[in-house]
């Protein structure tokens, strides 16, 4: 275990991925505010903003597939449950919005086999 850094901006129910090397800390809550902002760390320059999620949430589902992370479910700011869906594009920087998903879901577990996502919550 390694100790990092800390974050640009507290946050709790965020979801954290690793691609290219790189961890990112994306949406969540300080208990006042909820969050579209995401952070990026690297070993060579620290925590950085990168570009926000078009929808604030947290307590959401993350992965990556193919170079992207996708982003899904969660609650706004006006503690509604969700069932949309980002995807970043690491060469563009840019999050755009996919196809919702069938139904809301608050703090999903989600994966990735074979190139699916799988995303189960009660």
């Amino acid at each position: 275990w390694q100790n990092l850094p800390a974050m640009i901006q507290a946050r709790w129910g965020h979801c954290v991925v690793e691609l290219d090397n790189k961890i990112y800390a994306i949406g969540g809550y300080d208990g006042k505010k909820f969050f579209s902002s995401v952070e990026r760390y690297a070993t060579s320059d620290g925590w950085k903003f990168v570009n926000s999620l078009n929808v604030e949430r947290h307590a959401a589902g993350a992965v990556t597939l193919n170079g992207k992370i996708y982003i899904m479910g969660g609650c706004n700011g006006k503690s509604q449950s969700l069932k949309s869906v980002e995807c970043y594009n690491l060469d563009l920087e840019t999050w755009t919005s996919r196809r919702d998903m069938k139904i809301c879901h608050s703090s999903p577990g989600v994966t990735v086999q074979k190139g699916y996502i799988y995303v189960v919550s009660r």
